[in-house]
């Protein structure tokens, strides 16, 4: 003989439900909203670290290769090689010691753009365009 006593709950603070025992003042819903909540605040802290470690990488040093001058400047690492007149300086030997400055490439930059303005102080492009 088989007999199903009803289960009785020996402590008043908590309710017996299909999840188990919770405290009395919690619904279901209300640790569900908490679950939610917490979980927020994981991915929230994942994204940010994701972002800090992409700021990381998106300031420019001052003295770079040839590529990353390349690059700096708009052009393929070919062009650049070809058209660049600014001199490299040599911080260790070899062809990987070689850094451009960026003030140099500023400078040659701003002197292409004086170059296309001309000395009466026209700007050629603006007028052709």
């Amino acid at each position: 003989m088989i007999v199903n006593f009803p289960r009785k709950n020996i402590r008043h603070d908590i309710k017996t439900t299909a999840l188990g025992l919770l405290p009395a003042n919690k619904t279901t819903r209300d640790i569900v909203e908490e679950i939610r909540e917490g979980l927020k605040q994981v991915l929230a802290a994942i994204h940010n670290e994701q972002r800090r470690r992409r700021l990381r990488f998106q300031v420019f040093p001052r003295l770079m290769t040839k590529a990353q001058a390349a690059n700096y400047c708009g052009v393929c690492v070919e062009s650049f090689a070809v058209n660049c007149p600014v001199e490299p300086i040599r911080i260790r030997s070899g062809e990987k010691g070689l850094r451009w400055d960026t003030h140099d490439l500023d400078e040659w930059i701003e002197s292409k753009k004086q170059d296309l303005i001309g000395s009466n102080g026209v700007d050629w492009l603006k007028r052709v365009g």
